[in-house]
């Protein structure tokens, strides 16, 4: 029998920590009254997250069908081999995972016990950790899965291969069965480094052009829920294609208009937010009038390259208060979000790349000089020196549940500004979920008026 209390909203990300979630197998000792009142307890706690993730289906908040739990953590540390590299304070300020004593190694720690994130069929299992103190340099999974993530590495002719080791532990799913999972570590066939000493490069990007083998980040394009009925834009981050969704996406106020209307009007709705039918508007959009420039982004006058990225820069901070405050903050985004498959809504499969972006114009902060400011639309709140984006390329999926292999730039984590190094020894797993679990709910309250998408090579 499990027992859930389900986790509708997620911790601050920086100090991210999973809610135990509870599954138990009575015991004699469980059969004590006050046992007893504690599973009773716990159940009442699991029945009311649901009771509210129905009401919210209903009032529209969460569309209908779609899975707002994934995987779950366990409630007692499981046997295993888990290695973990782990924060360790930095002379003269910050903190790094660096070893002490090498600096071409991690700081890693092992544990022979530790709690678990399982995926919710129990095929997937990976520490639960805070991702600011400890981040997983293993990962386990049943044979299949593992075939199948190499079979994906392969297609793509990635560097990186995976290895199935023979330590395994054993994990029980959420309907009480139980599974064998084995340890998986990469390896690099072209420098031929495994496990721990593989070193991958230390910014996102360039992490998940490597392991997709795809020449840079601009060559990537979007990828949107299958059989999606929104016309939402196409094309490759080279060309703009974030700024112009996030323009894209104010257009209307409820799916059925995304699905009726033309493409073109939604094109040239622009800055219209909601009038993209009028013919003056679609008559501006293809005469590329000045007239048009409050109205119409760069891209639907016909710019690219240079040109369509200047003009985007110039109404960045138009675009990030019209996506949030016009898109996100309105009724009946989730519908959209959810058809689109965006943001909290992605559902990756292996190779698939996510990539979460800060939507919005900077300005000079005036109590730190040398600093920015990024008004987040969404929270009401600025956020400073935020990252422009983060990539992590998904490894593997299994239902829900979905596992990255990600890395970062880590000036502001040691308080420094060194240069990003090409091979850095810090990769590490994560595992996500649907909904409040998912890499977009996890990391957006550091990108103000975050946007999540999906790509491919």
């Amino acid at each position: 029998m499990k027992i859930r209390s389900d986790r509708l909203k997620p911790a601050s990300p920086e100090e991210y920590q999973s809610v135990r979630q509870r599954k138990a197998t009575p015991t004699f000792a469980d059969r004590r009254p006050e046992a007893v009142q504690q599973r009773q307890l716990i159940q009442m706690m699991q029945q009311s997250s649901r009771v509210v993730a129905q009401r919210q289906q209903m009032q529209g908040q969460i569309p209908q069908g779609e899975v707002v739990q994934g995987y779950f953590v366990s409630d007692h540390r499981i046997s295993g081999e888990f290695t973990s590299q782990v924060a360790r304070d930095k002379r003269g300020g910050g903190k790094t995972f660096i070893d002490a004593h090498d600096a071409s190694k991690a700081n890693l720690a092992t544990r022979k016990k530790s709690f678990l994130r399982i995926a919710t069929n129990g095929n997937l299992a990976i520490e639960d950790s805070a991702k600011a103190e400890r981040q997983a340099k293993v990962y386990y999974s049943t044979i299949g899965l593992y075939k199948i993530a190499n079979k994906k590495l392969r297609s793509m002719n990635s560097p990186l291969r995976l290895i199935r080791n023979n330590k395994s532990i054993h994990v029980t799913d959420e309907n009480g069965k139980k599974k064998q999972l084995y340890q998986i570590v990469p390896t690099l066939i072209n420098r031929n480094e495994t496990g721990t000493n593989v070193k991958l490069p230390e910014n996102c990007n360039e992490v998940a052009c490597t392991v997709t083998n795809t020449f840079n980040q601009g060559r990537f394009n979007i990828k949107y829920k299958d059989n999606s009925t929104i016309q939402a834009p196409t094309g490759t981050v080279s060309n703009e294609i974030i700024k112009r969704l996030a323009t894209f996406l104010p257009a209307y106020r409820d799916i059925s208009q995304y699905n009726q209307k033309g493409y073109l009007d939604r094109l040239a709705s622009g800055f219209g937010y909601g009038d993209a039918q009028s013919p003056t508007k679609i008559t501006r959009a293809r005469a590329g009038t000045h007239a048009a420039n409050d109205e119409i982004t760069g891209f639907q006058m016909g710019l690219a390259g240079n040109a369509l990225r200047n003009r985007m820069n110039v109404h960045s901070n138009r675009i990030g208060e019209g996506y949030a405050a016009r898109f996100l903050n309105q009724a009946g985004s989730t519908d959209i979000e959810n058809e689109l498959g965006i943001n909290e809504h992605i559902k990756p499969t292996a190779g698939d790349v996510l990539m979460i972006n800060t939507i919005g114009g900077d300005r000079p902060d005036p109590h730190h000089p040398g600093s920015i400011l990024v008004h987040d639309h969404r929270t009401g709140t600025d956020t400073r020196n935020p990252a422009p984006y983060h990539f992590a390329t998904v490894i593997i999926a299994s239902g829900s549940d979905y596992i990255t292999i990600e890395n970062y730039a880590r000036q502001n984590e040691e308080a420094d500004n060194h240069g990003s190094a090409v091979l850095d020894p810090r990769y590490f797993f994560r595992m996500y979920g649907p909904g409040s679990q998912s890499f977009h709910e996890e990391n957006q309250a550091r990108y103000p008026n975050a946007l999540t998408v999906r790509l491919e090579k």
